[in-house]
């Protein structure tokens, strides 16, 4: 093969490439709604409870919300979260604080007849994090980005669509307190892992109906 053919073909490599790639990023997948703007509001599923494990044991808490808008097709969405009467390590009266923090899925690709895999992302505004403290123990979850181990079960049927994301995820947590009582082995960044699953519904502009909501 001469010069001028090595090159050539070289050439149709790049632009095949570029046409693979371009074809990659238009097929995107979207969460998309029935009308704009859409109200997004939902809680952890009854029997799947949305729960964080960690080494020193599990944080579940009785009630965990997360309301977020969308106004218009888009990639990932934002949430914000809400928990209450919560428990960790044998602790009553757990606090977590969000300080502005909001979960930010991502839909990926479609892996079964309407079912997605999906990242996350934890988005806190500058020096904050979602703050947990129980009892002698203190710790907080930071902004973190790509988070796997999310599916999307997109529910079509009425009067209640919805979609299901459902958790199995390894997050980082930044222990800052392990104080006499407290189960952790020592303060310092470690892992622990998300769980359970949250169904969100979309609403219209006046939050009375609910309307269709799916990733395509």
């Amino acid at each position: 093969m001469n010069r001028l053919n090595r090159l050539a073909l070289a050439c149709f490599s790049v632009l095949l490439l570029l046409g693979v790639i371009g074809a990659n990023a238009a097929s995107a997948s979207e969460f998309e709604a029935e009308s704009y703007p859409a109200h997004l509001e939902g809680a952890q599923v009854s029997g799947e409870p949305f729960i964080l494990e960690t080494e020193a044991g599990t944080l579940e808490c009785a009630t965990f919300t997360a309301t977020g808008e969308q106004s218009a097709n888009a990639e990932s969405v934002e949430l914000s979260p809400a928990a209450a009467e919560c428990k960790a390590f044998g602790f009553l009266g757990v606090g977590i604080h969000f300080n502005g923090c909001k979960l930010r899925p991502r839909a990926g690709g479609n892996i079964a007849s309407h079912k997605w895999n999906a990242t996350v992302d934890v988005v806190c505004p500058v020096n904050k994090a979602i703050l947990v403290t129980a009892a002698t123990c203190e710790f907080d979850i930071p902004s973190q980005n790509g988070i796997g181990g999310v599916t999307l079960d997109v529910e079509t049927s009425f009067p209640n669509p919805a979609i299901k994301f459902t958790f199995n995820s390894t997050i980082t947590v930044n222990v800052t307190k392990d104080g006499f009582g407290c189960p952790f082995s020592g303060t310092g960044h470690k892992k622990g892992t998300w769980k359970g699953s949250i169904r969100i519904s979309a609403w219209d502009i006046l939050k009375k109906v609910i309307i269709k909501w799916w990733v395509k």
